[in-house]
C-alpha cells in the first residue's frame, strides 16, 4: 500500500539541505581549484620543458631537411646546365640557388644547443659556397674548363653538407629520447595526481548519494506514494509539508495540481453529460432520418390512392369543357377545378421527386410568369386575412431554367411561410415580393414582418420534419421541399431573420441569358400505318377511371370494352380481337405487368399496342427495363397526355365534342 504523506518520518529543519550542500560544494571546489592548479603547474612545465625544445627541434629538422633537399635540386640544376647549356637550365640554376640561399639564412637562425650550433655553422659557410659556386658556374656558360671544376667542388661541398647535416640529426635525436624520458616522469606524477582526483570524486559522490537519500529521495518517495493514490482515483489528498526550502514548493504545488485535477474531474463530468446530450440529438436526427425514409414509403403509397380520385376530377372537368355550350360561369368553375388539380398533381408530384430524389424536367421559363401565377393562387387568400401583397415586377424578363411547376411549388411554400409567421404575430401584415438580375443570377425574395426566427433556429428550418409552429399548424416539410427543389436546380436559399422583425428568404438561381437551342421533337417509334379506331380493352379496378377512359376513347371513335379485373383475360381474348389495351398497372389478382409479359409470349402484335396506367412512378422505375418501349400513362392524366400516349402507338384519332 502507498504511504500515506502525513506518516513519512522525514522532518528536515528549515533550509538544512540548503546549508549543507553549500558546505559540501565549497570544500569540493577548493579541492577541485587546488586540483587545477596543480594540473595547470604540470601543463606550464610539461609546456616549457618540453614542449617547446620539441618544437624548435622538429622546426630544425624541417628546415634541415628542405636545405638538403635545395642542395639536391642546386646539383641537378647545374649538372643539367653542363650537359645542355640552355637557357632554360640557366634559370633552373638561379631559381635553386635562391631558394638555397634563402634556407641557409633561415636554418643559420634556428636555437640549436651546444656541439649542434657549431655544426649548424658549418652547414652555413658550406651552403654558402655552394650558392657562390652555382652563380660562378652559371656566369662561365663558354668555359668548359671553369664549369667543369666549379661542378666538382660544388659535388664535393654538397657531401661535407650532408655529412653535417647528419651529425646534426644524431644529436637531435639524442635530446628528444632525453626529452621523452623527462615527458614520460611528468605523466607518472600526472597519472597520481589523476588518481588522488579519482578517489576524491568517489568519496564525494558517496557522501553525496547519502546525503540526496536522506534529505531528498524520501520525501519524493513519500510524494510518489501519494502520485500512485491520486491515479488510483483519490484526489482529496493531504498531508504535512516538509520545511526545507527547497521541497515545500513542490510539495504546495502538488496539492494545488489535485485541487485542479478535483475541478477539471467536475468539469469533464460536465462535457459528458453535454457530450451525451450532442449524442441524443444526433440520435434524434437518425430518427427523423428515418421518418423521412418512411414517409418517402407513405407518400409513394399514397400518391396512387391520391391519384386515382384525381384522375377522375381532372379528366371529367376537361370532359365538360369540351363542350360548347357551358354557360360562362360554369366554365370558369370548371376551369378553375382543372387548375387547382393540376396543381395538386405537381403538389403530388414533387413530393415524390422530393421523396426518392428525382430530377425535374427543365426549360426556359420567364420567373415572372411564375411570380404572376403565385399571386393569382395566393392573393385572394391573403387579402381575407388582413396580409398586404407589395410586388412590382421587373420591367426586363427573367430567364432562369427549370420546372416552372417545382419553381411554383417552393414559392407557394415560402409565401405560406410567411403568412403563417405573420398570423403567429398580429393580425394584419405585410408581404414583399421581389425579383431582379444581376451578376449572372436571378434573386427572387420573400419577406414579411412576421414573428421572425431566433438565431439557435435558423441552421435547423431546413430540416426534414422540423417545425416551430404549434402542434398542427405545421408539418416540417414546407420549407424542406422548397430547399430540395432550389438545390436540383442549382441554387440555393439564404435566410436573414431577426426575433420580432420578420425574415426574408431569397432564393438565388443561375440566369439563363440567352434562349435555349430548340429541343429535337421527340422521335416517335415507327409504325406500319396509321391505324383507325377499332376496339379498345379497358382494364382498370377503380370504376370511375374505367368510365372516363371509356367516355374519352368514345370521343375519339374507339368502341370500349371495360373490365375491372385481368383474371378472365384470355377467356375475354378467345371471343374479342381488341386493337388496343389499355391496363392498370397495380390490380387485385393479376397485374399489369403479369398482362404485358403474357402478350409479348402470346400476341406480340397486341403487345406492341399496349398502355400503362400508374399512379405511382416509383412502379416503373423498378421495372424500368421491362417497360422500356411501353407507353406510360401517368395518373392523373390530360385528355392531352392520353391523345400522346395513342398517337406513340399509331393512333391519330381526335376527340369530337
Amino acid at each position: 500500500m502507498p504511504t500515506k504523506p502525513h506518516n513519512s518520518p522525514l522532518k528536515p529543519k528549515p533550509n538544512s539541505i540548503q546549508k549543507r550542500f553549500i558546505v559540501l560544494q565549497a570544500a569540493t571546489l577548493m579541492v577541485v581549484f587546488w586540483l587545477f592548479a596543480v594540473a595547470g603547474y604540470f601543463v606550464f612545465w610539461v609546456q616549457h620543458e618540453v614542449g617547446a625544445p620539441l618544437g624548435n627541434l622538429s622546426h630544425a629538422l624541417l628546415v634541415a631537411a628542405d636545405v638538403e633537399q635545395a642542395m639536391e635540386e642546386l646539383k641537378i640544376a647545374a649538372i643539367e646546365l653542363y650537359d645542355s647549356e640552355s637557357q632554360q637550365g640557366s634559370a633552373a640554376l638561379r631559381a635553386a640557388a635562391e631558394r638555397l640561399e634563402q634556407l641557409r639564412r633561415q636554418y643559420a637562425q634556428i636555437f640549436l644547443t651546444g656541439e649542434e650550433q657549431d655544426l649548424a655553422l658549418q652547414v652555413f659557410h658550406s651552403t654558402g659556397q655552394v650558392v657562390e659556386l652555382a652563380r660562378e658556374f652559371e656566369e662561365s656558360a663558354s668555359r668548359a674548363h671553369s664549369q667543369h671544376r666549379a661542378l666538382r667542388t660544388m659535388i664535393q661541398r654538397h657531401a661535407e653538407v650532408q655529412e653535417y647535416l647528419h651529425r646534426i640529426h644524431a644529436l637531435q635525436i639524442t635530446r628528444a629520447l632525453a626529452s621523452y624520458r623527462r615527458v614520460r616522469r611528468a605523466m607518472l606524477w600526472l597519472g597520481g595526481l589523476m588518481g588522488v582526483a579519482v578517489a576524491f570524486a568517489v568519496g564525494m559522490i558517496g557522501l553525496f548519494r547519502r546525503l540526496h537519500r536522506r534529505l531528498i529521495w524520501q520525501p519524493l518517495e513519500t510524494l510518489r506514494q501519494m502520485v500512485l493514490q491520486m491515479r488510483q482515483g483519490r484526489l482529496d489528498l493531504h498531508g504535512p509539508v516538509p520545511d526545507a526550502v527547497e521541497l515545500e514548493p513542490l510539495f504546495r504545488a502538488f496539492y494545488q495540481m489535485t485541487a485542479e485535477l478535483r475541478e477539471m474531474h467536475g468539469a469533464l463530468e460536465q462535457k459528458v453529460l453535454e457530450r451525451t446530450a450532442q449524442l441524443e440529438q444526433a440520435h434524434q436526427q437518425l430518427v427523423r432520418a428515418a421518418k423521412l425514409s418512411a414517409l418517402g414509403q407513405v407518400v409513394s403509397g399514397v400518391a396512387h390512392e391520391v391519384n386515382n380520385p384525381l384522375t377522375v376530377i381532372l379528366g371529367f372537368s376537361e370532359v365538360a369543357l369540351m363542350r360548347d355550350d357551358l354557360p360562362p360561369r360554369l366554365r370558369a368553375h370548371l376551369e378553375a377545378i382543372r387548375a387547382e388539380s393540376l396543381r395538386l398533381k405537381n403538389v403530388v408530384t414533387n413530393l415524390l421527386r422530393f421523396s426518392q430524389q428525382q430530377e425535374s424536367h427543365r426549360s426556359r421559363i420567364d420567373l415572372r410568369d411564375v411570380i404572376a401565377r403565385l399571386i393569382q393562387l395566393r392573393n385572394y387568400q391573403l387579402r381575407v386575412h388582413g396580409i398586404r401583397l407589395h410586388y412590382e415586377p421587373p420591367p426586363q424578363p427573367v430567364f432562369v431554367r427549370g420546372d416552372a411547376e417545382q419553381l411554383l411549388q417552393a414559392l407557394f411554400n415560402l409565401m405560406l411561410n410567411a403568412e403563417q409567421a405573420i398570423r403567429q404575430r398580429r393580425a394584419e401584415g405585410d408581404i414583399w415580393l421581389r425579383c431582379s438580375a444581376e451578376a449572372g443570377c436571378v434573386v427572387v425574395a420573400v419577406q414579411d414582418n412576421g414573428v421572425g426566427i431566433p438565431p439557435e433556429l435558423r441552421e435547423h428550418v431546413f430540416e426534414p420534419l422540423f417545425t416551430s409552429k404549434p402542434l398542427g399548424r405545421g408539418t416540417g416539410l414546407g420549407l424542406t421541399v422548397a430547399w430540395e427543389i432550389i438545390r436540383q436546380h442549382h441554387g440555393e436559399i439564404r435566410l436573414e431573420s431577426e426575433p420580432g422583425q420578420g425574415s426574408t428568404f431569397s432564393i438565388v438561381l443561375p440566369e439563363d441569358p440567352q434562349p435555349a437551342a430548340a429541343d429535337d421533337p421527340p422521335a416517335e417509334p415507327a409504325a406500319a400505318s396509321a391505324s383507325a379506331p377499332g376496339l379498345a380493352l379497358v382494364l382498370d379496378d377503380e370504376p370511375a377511371i374505367a368510365a372516363l377512359l371509356e367516355h374519352l376513347l368514345g370521343a375519339c371513335g374507339w368502341q370500349t370494352l371495360v373490365r375491372h379485373s385481368a383474371d378472365r383475360f384470355e377467356a375475354e381474348l378467345r371471343n374479342v380481337t381488341p386493337d388496343l389495351v389499355l391496363c392498370d398497372l397495380k390490380m387485385p389478382g393479376r397485374t399489369g405487368l403479369d398482362v404485358l409479359n403474357w402478350l409479348r409470349q402470346h400476341r406480340p402484335a397486341l403487345a406492341a399496342r399496349f398502355i400503362l396506367m400508374t399512379g405511382d412512378p416509383t412502379d416503373v422505375e423498378n421495372h424500368a427495363e421491362e417497360l422500356a418501349r411501353i407507353p406510360i400513362l401517368l395518373k392523373p392524366f390530360t385528355v392531352q397526355t392520353l391523345l400522346e400516349a395513342l398517337r406513340q402507338i399509331g393512333c391519330t384519332s381526335v376527340p369530337s365534342r
